[in-house]
């Protein structure tokens, strides 16, 4: 049985999405996986949220400090 051009085309095309979402699914689920047994802890996120308002800090203290131009 002789497929059409088209048919092949179409195969072709959804073969290399596969092979896309295999290589993203290999890249990124080991990532997921290993850290799949730990749960976010709010001391992470808390350090985070300090560490973004010292630096917001800093940047107010700059701008503060630097003559406005009117």
């Amino acid at each position: 049985m002789h497929l059409r051009e088209e048919k092949a085309y179409i195969s072709y095309l959804l073969i290399s999405m596969l092979l896309a979402l295999v290589l993203l699914y290999a890249g990124t689920m080991g990532d997921v996986n290993h850290s799949s047994g730990k749960h976010w802890e709010a001391t992470d996120t808390t350090k985070i949220i300090q560490d973004n308002a010292e630096w917001e800090d800093k940047l107010k203290e700059e701008a503060s400090e630097q003559p406005e131009h009117h």
